[in-house]
């Protein structure tokens, strides 16, 4: 994963990375594995001379956006601004699903919709639509979370951390990338849940032998 953010040189790829990384070292700071990680970040600190410095000169344009010589960076920014304005002048029910990619080259030409999984929604579906996606999200969020405090069952418990994690990834990736119909996110929502349904039936099938 780490060599193809490096060869892609994405930028969205590696802020999520950083995140999978932070994440993970909070998930395993009580517990042997961590040592994996830390080995893992020596690792990565041992390589980074190893990279081009036109790797650096990228990344830095995630913070310093007028540097980017390719234009992306400022063009990713003029994008959400853009997209934002066309929210504001029609919040409630939007242009209609899958309709982001016009309403972009009417704003401003091109075939490009705004990279950016939450306005991609919003623009689409209005600010309700938004919120209705955001409550989703968070209720499966909430739903792997409480598998963990829950279960009894570690192979339940490791897959709903996993779940969680993928969870936290997307919504970074999703502030980058327009992907919001793709099976990225659905494919996690719905193993969520399925955990969930699990976990409840396991907590059921005690509840019957203590009974």
């Amino acid at each position: 994963e780490a060599a193809t953010v490096v060869l892609t040189y994405s930028r969205g790829g590696a802020v999520t990375l950083g995140v999978i990384l932070l994440v993970y070292l909070w998930k395993l700071r009580h517990r042997r594995e961590r040592s994996f990680i830390y080995a893992g970040l020596l690792a990565s600190l041992l390589a980074l001379p190893l990279l081009p410095s036109s790797y650096f000169d990228r990344m830095s344009t995630i913070t310093n956006v007028a540097a980017d010589r390719t234009g992306s960076a400022q063009e990713r920014i003029a994008d959400m601004i853009t997209a934002g304005k066309t929210v504001l002048a029609n919040p409630v029910i939007g242009a209609g699903m899958g309709m982001n990619m016009l309403v972009m080259r009417e704003a401003r030409g091109g075939w490009l919709g705004v990279h950016n999984v939450y306005l991609e929604h919003a623009i689409d579906l209005g600010l309700f639509g938004l919120a209705i996606f955001l409550v989703l999200f968070w209720s499966c969020l909430k739903a792997v979370a409480n598998v963990q405090h829950d279960t009894s069952s570690p192979e339940l418990f490791f897959l709903a951390q996993g779940l969680q994690i993928s969870l936290i990834a997307y919504a970074t990736a999703a502030m980058f990338h327009p992907v919001s119909y793709q099976y990225y996110f659905y494919y996690i929502a719905g193993l969520a849940i399925g955990a969930r349904t699990i976990a409840s039936g396991l907590r059921g099938r005690a509840s019957e032998v203590e009974a």
